[in-house]
């Protein structure tokens, strides 16, 4: 849950060992599942979606607190369940990808996955190829059932880092809601599609998380905020109250961890991502047509506390620990006097989380 609120996951899983292995393991944390990969698609016939649908059942597609039912379709899965292998250490990190059949993860009712939820999060953009000509009408639905949304990338690992750049996605005087409102990328990521917008070699140019968030938001009219991970440095965020006004730059250091607390960093990059996100819903009151750099601190630091917790973890699949996450927001306010009073319900939301 985030902060008192359901989630649910749309992916791709195969009939095998691994996608039942996965199954459950969702099913143990609460979240609801929506398999979009079925053979029976290839063939012709209803998928999942539509399938649920027509069976009259409660919608069950969405992000909200009143969440009375779920549903897991399984796939026929000839191809098998995506895997990511993860080398990881000290300094450098390796990751050997199988995609299985996410690489024909493809949403077609954007209509029906928008209903009811409070924010969409679009995770892997460069890793779902076939989502990608279904991100813009996704982003659409959503905004116009009044969530708000955002997305990450990862990694591209055919160097090309395009897409992000083109229309729907980032264009000037974009205002059907194509954009995501909050595209959330480390800096490596950023660095490499401001690169590819210009034109520029990746060599070329050092790392500026500022500089490559100001581009970015100054790209895409439609982006409310532009957030950069800058891994033990903490996080940038830059927003604007409307287009043409001055940019709002709100600067994170991260939450301080010992050398003997820092076991591996797989998934830190998403741990932000979810409590950014929390942030912005359960803490900051966000308001679009006027964004406070207040409102984009707390939601920074309780990205940076969740990504400081994952990185006491090993792996990324394991829950975050609450004595940790508690331990970093509180070490987090500490260096944010001004925003101490948004402690204790900070603390309250946490709770109301467990």
């Amino acid at each position: 849950e985030l902060c008192g609120q359901k989630v649910c996951l749309h992916t791709a899983l195969g009939n095998d060992d691994f996608g039942s292995f996965l199954i459950a393991a969702l099913q143990r944390r609460g979240l609801d599942l929506v398999n979009h990969y079925t053979s029976e698609k290839k063939k012709g016939k209803k998928n999942d979606v539509s399938r649920f649908l027509s069976s009259g059942r409660k919608n069950s597609f969405c992000l909200k607190k009143k969440h009375e039912e779920s549903t897991i379709a399984r796939a026929d899965a000839e191809i098998g369940t995506g895997a990511c292998l993860v080398i990881s250490g000290p300094n450098d990190r390796a990751f050997v990808t199988h995609r299985g059949v996410i690489n024909a993860l493809s949403i077609k009712c954007a209509q029906t996955v928008a209903q009811g939820v409070s924010h969409l999060h679009i995770a892997g953009y460069y890793n779902c190829p076939c989502l990608q000509a279904d991100v813009p009408e996704l982003l659409r639905a959503a905004r116009l059932n009044g969530a708000t949304t955002s997305m990450g990338v990862q990694h591209d690992y055919s160097g090309c880092w395009s897409g992000i750049g083109k229309a729907p996605l980032l264009v000037q005087n974009n205002s059907a809601g194509c954009a995501p409102d909050f595209l959330i990328l480390s800096e490596d990521e950023a660095r490499s599609i401001v690169l590819n917008l210009r034109g520029d070699s990746l060599k070329a140019h050092a790392l500026d998380a500022e500089q490559d968030a100001t581009t970015l938001l100054t790209r895409g009219a439609a982006v409310l905020a532009v957030v950069i991970t800058v891994g033990a440095k903490g996080a940038i965020a830059a927003a604007r109250r409307y287009p043409g006004s001055r940019l709002i730059i709100v600067k994170q250091q991260a939450a301080p961890i010992s050398p003997e607390a820092f076991v591996d960093a797989t998934g830190a990059g998403d741990a932000f991502a979810a409590g950014f996100i929390a942030g912005i819903h359960c803490l900051s009151s966000w308001n679009e047509a006027d964004p406070s750099p207040r409102s984009l601190r707390r939601a920074l630091i309780l990205g940076c506390a969740a990504g400081a917790s994952c990185v006491s973890n090993l792996g990324a699949s394991a829950p975050l620990l609450q004595e940790n996450l508690r331990a970093n927001i509180t070490a987090l306010y500490k260096l944010n006097e001004q925003l101490s009073s948004d402690l204790p319900d900070l603390m309250f939301h946490l709770d109301a989380s467990k």
